[in-house]
């Protein structure tokens, strides 16, 4: 074999398909959606297949390399609770399967299994599925408040709404569906937590109006939540912060994105309090607005500085996030 014949098909969020030298770790879940990787020989034909077939979700790293023109292949298991003597530890069925060709039997039969048990709760709506042009705005903060720059003018008090719509449209033609970002961040209370303060922006009722003129023009309009981030100066936080917060290993609360004018709190999406008061913020948010979508952002992501050691919360020490966010997403 050929050190350039030795083919790889790495599927991980942007998926790798190459034969150039290289390393790769990725996490199951949002940054490698699936559970197979795939090396053959592109001049002969030929290759094998590494995966898993689990139902549940299992935190494990696939790992591929190639260097020297040799490939190698593993998936691994790392950073869970302690097994004790005696004790089990139990991870999905691997799979390790020789094949014909390039890499399409080994997607061929992932595929397979995978529609042979999976079933959406409900179908892709229709309408997200056509969406061709999708537009991020700022509502008032973006440029310190530039008028030009967000749809709420602070000068006159209410949204530019159709201005906003009018350029975009001359600009890209069709557009089908706007997406609000700071619609959240509240001078009072904090950027992150509560998702439900409107007065920095004009009030529910402007607020619903905009939304409502988005509509009234065929575009959607969703928008912006965070699945870990909560300001210390928000309701919840000021509540329930340092209850539900994440624990390192020695204790400390991680307060990424904190600022001073908004101290941070990250929060633990495995805790069911903060789970049940995103799915509530979720509803509400729809409910009061009349919005046609909701984004949880920072889903998925499995970062280990969010992994949770506290012994308080009911989970396994450590707590992988992404384990808590499959509950999270079930309740929203």
């Amino acid at each position: 074999q050929r050190p350039r014949d030795a083919w790889y098909l790495y599927p991980r969020m942007c998926p790798v398909w190459s034969s150039a030298e290289g390393a790769y770790e990725e996490p199951y879940g949002g940054q490698f959606p699936v559970q197979f990787l795939d090396v053959y020989d592109r001049q002969s034909g030929g290759g094998v297949s590494l995966g898993t077939r689990g139902r549940e979700f299992q935190q494990r790293y696939y790992k591929l390399t190639k260097q020297g023109g040799v490939l190698s292949a593993h998936v691994q298991y790392r950073n869970h609770p302690t097994t004790g003597p005696g004790a089990c530890f139990s991870c999905p069925e691997s799979v390790l399967a020789l094949h014909g060709g390039d890499f399409h039997p080994a997607l061929d039969a992932y595929l397979s299994w995978f529609r042979s048990w999976y079933r959406p709760a409900r179908p892709r709506l229709d309408w997200y599925r056509k969406i061709w042009n999708f537009r991020t705005y700022w509502t008032h903060t973006m440029g310190d408040g530039d008028p030009e720059s967000n749809l709420f003018d602070r000068a006159q008090g209410d949204f530019r709404t159709r201005h906003f719509i009018d350029k975009d449209r001359e600009l890209y033609g069709q557009v089908d569906m706007a997406h609000l970002f700071d619609w959240r961040v509240s001078e009072k209370y904090g950027r992150y937590g509560d998702f439900s303060h409107f007065d920095d922006i004009g009030g529910l009722d402007k607020f619903r109006a905009m939304v409502k003129g988005f509509q009234d023009q065929g575009i959607r309009l969703g928008l912006y939540l965070d699945c870990y981030l909560c300001s210390r100066k928000s309701l919840v936080g000021q509540a329930h912060g340092d209850e539900w917060a994440i624990r390192r290993p020695d204790g400390s609360i991680p307060d990424t994105y904190t600022s001073p004018e908004d101290p941070m709190l990250n929060m633990c999406v495995l805790h069911p309090g903060w789970q049940d008061h995103l799915a509530q913020a979720c509803a509400n948010a729809v409910k009061l607005t009349g919005c046609d979508g909701v984004y949880l952002d920072e889903g998925t992501t499995d970062l280990e500085g969010y992994w949770c050691y506290s012994p308080d919360h009911g989970h396994p020490v450590p707590g992988v996030n992404q384990a808590g966010l499959m509950e999270l997403v079930r309740k929203v």
